[in-house]
């Protein structure tokens, strides 16, 4: 993920908060299962309690999302949509123009 998104050495929930709506939400909630996990492993005697096996398909998931982010077309996206945006606007601009030469038109 850090190289995925260039975030460099930064902790999981602060490369989850960066990522935002980048990142589906599943693997927010996976996220949020690992940091939970983290904590708990954190503490000495909670952490013989821990069942890691559980926490396979939270990696798989947070794998996966990761894998399937493309910022290559999440950038084409990006324009396309400015350009669909222009282009709508450049239209209404247009037919508000020219429905305003049609009322002005002298009789």
């Amino acid at each position: 993920m850090q190289k995925k998104f260039n975030y460099g050495n930064k902790d999981l929930a602060t490369m989850m908060r960066k990522a935002g709506r980048r990142m589906p939400r599943r693997a927010h909630r996976a996220a949020d299962r690992i940091l939970s996990m983290q904590q708990i492993a954190a503490h000495p005697r909670l952490s013989r309690q821990l069942d890691y096996r559980a926490l396979k398909p939270a990696f798989r998931v947070m794998a996966r999302a990761v894998r399937d982010y493309d910022p290559a077309a999440r950038r084409i996206a990006l324009r396309r949509d400015i350009g669909v945006t222009l282009a709508f606007g450049l239209f209404v601009a247009l037919a508000v123009t020219l429905g305003m030469l049609y009322l002005a038109r002298p009789v």
